[in-house]
C-alpha cells in the first residue's frame, strides 16, 4: 500500500511537513511496506500530527489506525475514551469491560452510557472517563455529535501529554480498514500510474480530491471538534 506516498502528497498540498521513507525508492521491499510516515500540519491555525498506530488483530497480522492528534491545556488531569460503534466483536468488548472493572476502581475511571443523559449519537460506543460530570458537558457539544455521527468507526481519546502540567493530547482515530469485510470500507491507498493520466495537473487534481484526502480531512475535523468540546466543557477545566 502507499500510505507514505498519500500522506506525503496530502502534506505537500496543505503546507505541512512530512517525515518518512518512500518504499518505492528502496532497492528491496520494505518490511513495513511504507507505513512509517508521519506529518505535522496546521488546521485552523492549530498544530496537528498525523500518523499510523498499530495493534494486534488476534493473529500474527497487525491492524492499523490513522491517528490525528492535537493539544489542549486543561486544569488537572483528565481522561476520556469514546470507542467506535459496536462491531461483531461487541461480545469481546463486553468481556473486556468486565475484566477492567477492578482496574477501573483503582484508577478512578468510569464507564458511562447513553442512559446517563447523553446524546443517542453515542449509543453503541464504549465511553470511559475520569470525570463523568465534565464529560457529559463535553459530549453535548453539537459539532462533536454531528462529526462523530458521520464516522461510525471513529474513536476519540483525551489523555495527559508530556511532563508539563495541564497539557493533554486529543486524538481522533479510525481504522485503515484493510479488512475487505469491514462494512464501512477501507481507505483507498492505490496510487494512479502516471501513464493512466493525461498530464501531471490531472494527477495532482485527483490526489487532492480522492478517498484518502476526504477521509483524512474528516478525521482532522473530528480531532478539532473533540478539542473544542473539551475546552468548552465548562466547570473551569480550560486553562
Amino acid at each position: 500500500m502507499s500510505w507514505n506516498k498519500h500522506l506525503s502528497r496530502y502534506t505537500a498540498l496543505h503546507g505541512g511537513q512530512f517525515f518518512g521513507c518512500n518504499d518505492s525508492d528502496s532497492g528491496s521491499p520494505r518490511i513495513d511496506n511504507g507505513v512509517d510516515g508521519f506529518a505535522f500540519l496546521e488546521y485552523r491555525d492549530l498544530p496537528v500530527a498525523v500518523n499510523l498506530v498499530s495493534g494486534a488483530t488476534g493473529g500474527l497480522s497487525l491492524s492499523y489506525r490513522v491517528a490525528v492528534s492535537m493539544h489542549a491545556r486543561l486544569k488537572g488531569d483528565y481522561l476520556l475514551f469514546v470507542g467506535e460503534k459496536n462491531t461483531p466483536l461487541q461480545g469481546i468488548h463486553i468481556v473486556l469491560r468486565q475484566v477492567d472493572k477492578e482496574s477501573d476502581a483503582q484508577s478512578g475511571e468510569k464507564n458511562i452510557t447513553s442512559e446517563h443523559g447523553i446524546s443517542e449519537v453515542y449509543r453503541g460506543r464504549q465511553i470511559r472517563t475520569s470525570d463523568p460530570g465534565f464529560t457529559k458537558n463535553v459530549l453535548k457539544d453539537l459539532e462533536l455529535c454531528h462529526t462523530l455521527q458521520a464516522q461510525p468507526r471513529g474513536r476519540i481519546k483525551v489523555v495527559r501529554s508530556g511532563a508539563e502540567e495541564g497539557w493533554h493530547c486529543v486524538q481522533a482515530s479510525a481504522p485503515l480498514g484493510n479488512d475487505l469485510l469491514d462494512e464501512y470500507g477501507h481507505w483507498d491507498l492505490s496510487w494512479p500510474e502516471q501513464g493512466d493520466l493525461a498530464d501531471r495537473e490531472e494527477m495532482e487534481r485527483r490526489l487532492g480530491d480522492n478517498d484518502f484526502s476526504r477521509r483524512l480531512d474528516a478525521l482532522i475535523h473530528l480531532a478539532w471538534a473533540a478539542r473544542s468540546a473539551v475546552l468548552g466543557g465548562g466547570q473551569d477545566r480550560a486553562d
